[in-house]
């Protein structure tokens, strides 16, 4: 025996109730009651009882309460109809239970009358509130329904289209089943009608009420009947519990078909949808269309690894109350996403253009879009995309553009007749498990990020970067297992750094052919360095990235291999330069300037004495500019006797070089107290007096700041 399943097919007389693992079924009537004293409730014959009797407040017709959103107060308390609706399912779920015994059942399958996304959204969300497990609940309508009870039937019922009549008390409903081959898939569709040949079933109490519904009956049957093949009638409904009154209306649906009468019909449907659900392998053979499954398949056009693809999205026949669905593109060129919808109907493909919203301006490949496809019904998608930025790099924006279309008809949506976007479809990530690169400051969530920084920064993963933990980010964080099982082979075959940063980038899709082969030509060019060369650069980079310490670090390195290395002169300058600057920016005034002192002794470049100079200024503690200020002047002894012959001769102009750095600094200086800054030191010792030493203490760091950039 299987798994259990419970099937409730939902309607304003009634909720009918079966188990997957009895014959007997349940009909409660749709009324709920609050007892007038007590926080009691009641529902079906008892909430009727109680009502009747005075002690309760009664509210039926629970199903059309919770589509319109409507309201009942009950002892001063209003509920919203979806609430009594959900408690009302609780209910009669617990009372069936207790009533067939057996355990609780693994699925749970809910057929309303028509589809309603909304109201589905709704009773799904508040039923694990009334003893539903979450998750183990499906809606459906009573079309689909009907389709799974026919296709449970022997092959010979459904030979040709297959009807059903379902007559309830002001209700007729009229369904249509109907097979169709075509290109060796199966399409299974039901139509519905709601029929205005309805009436009262109370007229069939007087024998000439009974004439009057019969001959309604038979014209409504001969009107639907007609010019169609039918292999199959069924009929249900509380009208056709006796059909003693019918006898003209059997005569006609009766003529070369079967007839079958089930009056349970919907709810039996309902537990062989379940049995499906629970079996995990889909529609066998056919491709299910009727209200609430998709009309149509739609595909998007995008990249993945650097090839053109039609990603799908939806296929015909998924419900579409579950097919919803968020992605995230990294768009490339282009102006216009592009759908490819093509429906059952027609079979003709239609191309839809959906708008880009405008981005900011950012380098290319770092603008993410979240996609977010919706779709409110069988024959209609909407799409909303929205700017996502590009993790901490790059924070998202406000930009964003919606669009709905309907699958079936023939204008072909919002279209700009701009060019078609390019974008690669990126793989969904999970946030905690991101990959925190130290130099950068900063943690990526997916392989994209993580491309960008590999082609910005080159020099920071050149070096046992692709290790273990590279490998498990991709698996376990960016989404990228192959290409995680791809490097980690890579790297056990013992592969060189940048052959694995080039498979990584090539694996994610984040560069073409060109691009790839742009960047292994850096690459190659940063290997072909000596060894100090190299060094330096890695130094240049961590100070452009304002890691000042690793810098200096970097430079020591250098330095302390100077006698194996054989460093040139120029070299051993330039590494000197960078050490001083960097020092500079740690605040280490005195190791700046030694680091200076040694590069000018080696250079003679006048750059590197103008950053002395600079530094004599900046250093505010006692006698240590003085000293800088002797060192200074004796290395400008030089420059300045060139400088005055220069300006005797009338070759230069009247000012001396450190003359002119002392106006640049004097300017900087000018520019920063003069500024919005010294609008906020004046604000600061207006403020709190507790709070005034730290924020001056932050004024004058930032002050610093200005000034050291000249360094």
């Amino acid at each position: 025996m299987g798994e259990r399943i419970l099937g409730i097919d939902l309607t304003d007389q009634g909720a009918g109730v079966m188990f997957s693992d009895s014959e007997q079924s349940f009909h409660v009537p749709a009324a709920i009651c609050r007892d007038k004293k007590h926080d009691l409730w009641y529902v079906g014959e008892e909430a009727y009882e109680k009502a009747l009797s005075g002690k309760g407040i009664l509210t039926d017709r629970l199903v059309s309460l919770a589509m319109k959103g409507g309201t009942a107060t009950m002892r001063g308390v209003r509920y919203e109809g979806t609430e009594l609706l959900v408690r009302f399912l609780g209910m009669v779920r617990e009372g069936c239970l207790r009533a067939s015994g057996g355990e609780p059942p693994a699925c749970t399958v809910l057929v309303l009358p028509v589809y309603d996304r909304d109201l589905m959204e709704r009773i799904l969300k508040e039923l694990p509130d009334q003893g539903f497990d979450s998750g183990t609940v499906s809606c459906i309508t009573r079309q689909e329904s009907f389709l799974y009870y026919v296709m449970n039937q022997p092959r010979e019922i459904r030979t040709a289209e297959v009807g059903l009549f379902d007559l309830g008390d002001n209700s007729l409903g009229f369904y249509e089943f109907q097979m169709k081959r075509d290109k060796r898939k199966l399409f299974v569709r039901v139509d519905q009608e709601e029929m205005k040949e309805a009436f009262a079933l109370s007229v069939l109490t007087a024998p000439s009420g009974e004439k009057i519904a019969d001959k309604i009956m038979s014209g409504a049957a001969e009107r639907m009947l007609r010019r169609k093949v039918f292999s199959a009638i069924f009929l249900t409904g509380k009208g056709f519990d006796d059909y003693s009154w019918a006898q003209h209306f059997m005569k006609v649906v009766c003529q070369r078909r079967k007839v079958f009468l089930d009056g349970e019909l919907f709810v039996k449907g309902a537990v062989v949808r379940g049995s499906t659900l629970l079996s995990g392998k889909g529609d066998p053979g056919f491709t299910a269309l009727c209200s609430g499954r998709a009309a149509a398949g739609v595909t998007m056009r995008v990249e993945r690894n650097g090839q053109p693809m039609e990603f799908p999205v939806l296929n015909a026949g998924d419900p579409v109350f579950s097919s919803d669905m968020e992605l995230r593109i990294l768009p490339e060129s282009g102006e216009d996403l592009e759908f490819l919808v093509e429906p059952v109907s027609t079979r003709k493909k239609k191309l839809v253009k959906v708008p880009v919203p405008s981005l900011p301006e950012r380098e290319e490949k770092t603008s993410y879009l979240d996609v977010s496809l919706r779709f409110p019904d069988e024959d209609s998608m909407h799409v909303r995309l929205k700017d996502a930025g590009f993790g901490e790099l790059f924070p998202a924006g406000n930009a964003s553009s919606e669009a709905e279309f309907s699958f079936s008809s023939q204008d072909p949506g919002p279209s700009s007749g701009r060019s078609p976007l390019r974008a690669m479809l990126c793989s969904s990530t999970e946030p905690e498990n991101a990959l925190r690169i130290e130099e950068l400051g900063i943690r990526v969530y997916s392989a994209e990020e993580l491309c960008y920084c590999i082609t910005k920064h080159p020099l920071l993963f050149m070096d046992g970067f692709a290790g273990e933990t590279l490998f498990r980010f991709l698996e376990q964080g960016a989404g990228e297992r192959t290409l995680a099982a791809e490097l980690r082979q890579l790297k056990e075959n013992r592969a060189r750094d940048e052959d694995l940063l080039l498979k990584l980038l090539e694996g994610s899709g984040y560069m073409n052919g060109p691009e790839l082969g742009e960047f292994r030509g850096q690459l190659l060019a940063l290997r072909k360095l000596s060894g100090p060369e190299y060094l330096k650069e890695k130094a240049d980079e961590m100070f452009r990235l304002r890691r000042f310490g690793k810098a200096v670090a970097v430079c020591d390195r250098i330095l302390a291999g100077e006698e194996e290395k054989a460093l040139s002169v120029r070299l051993k300058g330039a590494v000197l330069v960078r050490k001083g600057s960097a020092c500079a920016n740690l605040f280490l005034f005195e190791k700046a300037f030694r680091a200076y002192s040694e590069a000018y002794q080696l250079l003679h470049d006048q750059e590197i004495l103008k950053k002395i100079w600079f530094l004599s200024l900046m250093e505010p503690v006692i006698g240590i500019r003085e000293r800088y200020q002797a060192a200074v002047m004796e290395f400008a002894k030089e420059e300045r006797a060139g400088a005055v012959q220069a300006a005797v001769s009338g070759e230069a102009g009247d000012s001396l070089p450190f003359e002119e750095w002392e106006s640049a600094y004097e300017a900087a200086r000018q520019h920063a107290a003069a500024g919005p800054r010294k609008q906020e030191i004046a604000r600061v010792f207006e403020s709190d007096p507790v709070q005034r030493m730290k924020k001056a203490a932050v004024t004058v760091a930032q002050w610093k700041q200005d000034y050291r950039t000249m360094l």
